[in-house]
């Protein structure tokens, strides 16, 4: 059985016995985004083989803020996989194992940088050996499952967590020693589940299914994880009994439906042809849907053929939709016709998977029916459909994307924007005006924003019409114009810039002076602000606005000034101050976060 992270249905079972928050990837800051800055930093000095100092400090701090993560497992291991390592496969097994992989390049790593020097060097290796402890210790942790089998595998298991003692006594004296150790401990591991006999795993597949009835049962996700664990670990032997149990109509809709998601782990052909069934003929759309979902994983023109059927033909749209989705992961471009169709569907939801559908598909011969879905009643489809444009489209899409600026909803002109944005170039002039409109008229504050960023990818030609516009503009949209003037970079824009300088709307005059400062004139608009920070008799918002624009200029002459804020009378100027002076120095400093008020 191809070893795969669960899916939809099995983490949105976990998420109802458990509340958690994840950070969103591409949050500035976050564990994650640090995570992939390190990731490709190494791969960068591996690439170009040199040292790159400073990367490699930052890469140091971010692998430590990772270890802090309290998401670190699922996190890491996803994005180390993406380094381009060799994989280390002592027992000459190769199996298609995710920890295995992950375990060996992060010892390439540990390897890599030992041969390096930069200042947080042995913090580096450290960090990475202590990752390596935490993927050995769930490995073992994963095998003890085996033990009482036989001899030689409990001797395996014992001579593993030996290994592993030695390597977490040594992490801090010699993290090279405790990488060795645990490259040890994983051998041992290895070895331990070659050494199952088919009687033996066919006795713990029989097991991990009653555990995983059982978890459900008791609504323990830490017994559901383990069993599911279990059972992909022990490949094909396990089919048999997932497929008893998934068709004994007696067992819990739940674990049938578990159960049906593990099979997507395998091709199978008797598994293509149970999951067809459940999906034609099953009395459960839950089941169905989930057999659709599962046959997405794969690849052959037998589960293709079934999920079109579905598509087609299933009464509930719950099912239609799963279909569609699947369709657009399974690579297959002869399910682009039916997913056409769908776009057609009487369900918002179907209509939504089958753009999703076809972006998979790359179906760039369907764009004519994927734009003309930017009219749908349905603002999730247009939406949608502006995200499809995006991955697919080209000039010819640029003009259909217009009419969506004005939409009624704040996500699609959103939507639409960041389609534009992916398109645009110098050489489409034409849309100007319509984005200046989008800039100084539109009521959310977001999609302002968003028009500019399209304006700055316009470039130079933009200019002009920007600058006319900032002259008459009211004070949210100069806010915005004004941004779009500074990171284009044309000094032309420094007088009209400068008329809003003595503006009583403080706010207003430090984002042009902020503009200007980029387009040249730093000294005069740096002072000009720290001015502005430091007058008492200045309202707390613009004083709060000078803070977070002098960390945005990562001007270290600011510090003092910054320093001093932090102990302002009013809350978020003190919070603001503390930011910026992270942004300058990369510090972090103490700030009273309790309002005086």
């Amino acid at each position: 059985m191809q070893r795969k992270i669960l899916t939809v249905s099995l983490i949105l079972f976990q998420l109802s016995l458990t509340f958690i928050t994840f950070t969103n990837a591409a949050d500035f800051g976050s564990p994650r985004a640090l995570k992939e800055q390190t990731i490709a930093l190494l791969q960068e000095s591996k690439s170009n083989n040199t040292t790159l100092n400073s990367k490699l400090d930052f890469a140091s701090n971010s692998i430590t803020k990772s270890l802090n993560d309290k998401y670190w497992d699922t996190d890491w291991r996803l994005l180390i996989t993406d380094l381009d390592f060799v994989p280390y496969d002592p027992m000459g097994l190769a199996i298609p194992d995710t920890t295995i992989r992950v375990f060996t390049n992060e010892q390439t790593a540990v390897s890599f940088l030992n041969n390096l020097e930069f200042a947080q060097k042995e913090t580096c290796l450290k960090n990475l050996a202590d990752a390596d402890k935490i993927i050995v210790n769930e490995e073992i942790k994963a095998t003890k499952i085996y033990q009482g089998i036989n001899d030689e595998i409990d001797a395996a298991i014992k001579s593993a967590e030996e290994f592993y003692q030695e390597g977490v006594n040594s992490i801090t004296t010699n993290p090279l020693q405790a990488v060795e150790k645990f490259k040890k401990a994983w051998e041992k591991v290895i070895k331990a589940k070659g050494l199952l006999t088919q009687e033996a795993k066919e006795t713990l597949a029989q097991k991990a299914v009653l555990d995983m009835e059982n978890g459900v049962n008791l609504g323990d996700h830490t017994i559901i994880f383990a069993a599911a664990f279990m059972l992909q670990e022990l490949d094909k032997t396990a089919v048999p009994y997932l497929l008893s149990a998934i068709k004994d109509e007696t067992k819990n809709e739940m674990l049938r439906m578990l159960l049906i998601e593990l099979l997507g782990s395998t091709d199978d052909e008797t598994v293509i042809a149970d999951l067809k069934e459940i999906l034609a003929t099953n009395q459960s759309e839950v089941l169905r849907s989930e057999a659709a979902q599962s046959l997405a994983f794969i690849k052959q023109d037998k589960a293709v053929a079934g999920l079109i059927y579905a598509l087609e033909n299933d009464p509930s749209s719950n099912v239609r939709s799963s279909a569609a989705l699947s369709l657009g992961v399974s690579g297959n471009e002869t399910a682009i016709p039916a997913l056409i169709n769908a776009l057609n569907d009487s369900n918002n939801m179907v209509r939504t998977n089958a753009l999703r559908g076809l972006g998979g598909l790359k179906a760039t011969t369907a764009l004519p029916q994927i734009k003309a879905k930017l009219n749908d009643p349905d603002k999730h489809v247009r939406y949608t459909a502006a995200q499809i444009i995006k991955e697919l489209g080209g000039k010819s899409e640029i003009a259909d994307l217009l009419p969506a600026l004005k939409d009624e909803d704040t996500f699609v002109r959103e939507s639409a924007l960041e389609t534009l944005k992916s398109l645009v170039s110098s050489e489409d002039t034409l849309i100007i005006p319509d984005l200046i409109n989008t800039v100084v008229n539109d009521r959310d504050g977001q999609v302002s924003r968003a028009a500019a960023e399209v304006l700055i990818k316009i470039g130079p030609p933009a200019v002009a019409d920007l600058i006319t516009a900032y002259s008459s503009a009211n004070k949210n949209a100069r806010v915005h114009l004004a941004y779009a003037l500074g990171e284009i970079g044309s000094p032309e824009a420094i007088p009209v810039l400068t008329k809003t300088l003595s503006s009583d709307h403080k706010t207003d005059a430090i984002n042009a002076a902020f503009a200007i400062y980029k387009l040249g004139d730093k000294d005069n608009m740096y002072n000009f602000i720290v001015n502005i920070l430091q007058d008492e008799n200045e309202y707390d918002g613009a004083r709060e606005s000078a803070a977070i624009v002098l960390g945005k200029m990562g001007d270290k002459r600011a510090v003092p000034a910054l320093e001093n804020a932090l102990q302002d009378e009013e809350l978020f100027v003190r919070g603001a101050a503390a930011i910026a002076l992270y942004e300058i120095t990369g510090k972090k400093y103490e700030c009273d976060w309790q309002d005086n008020n």
